[in-house]
């Protein structure tokens, strides 16, 4: 649902820390572990992860992700 993809580009825009995630960037797979573990979705692939945050505009590469 749009509420949903709303809520994983949301997540995607945070830091990893503000997750529980020790990694200083998102990875896909950190992504979405962290957003099962938040019950945002209950599961997800990667290409549809990829999907969603590219048609939201949201660059996990391009990301600079402070504290």
């Amino acid at each position: 649902t749009a509420e949903v993809r709303a809520a994983i580009i949301r997540h995607a825009q945070m830091a990893p820390q503000q997750l529980g995630c020790a990694a200083p960037h998102w990875s896909l797979r950190a992504l979405r572990s962290a957003l099962t573990r938040h019950r945002v979705i209950k599961t997800i692939s990667i290409q549809h992860l990829r999907r969603i945050l590219a048609e939201g505009g949201v660059s996990l590469r391009a990301q600079a992700t402070a504290a």
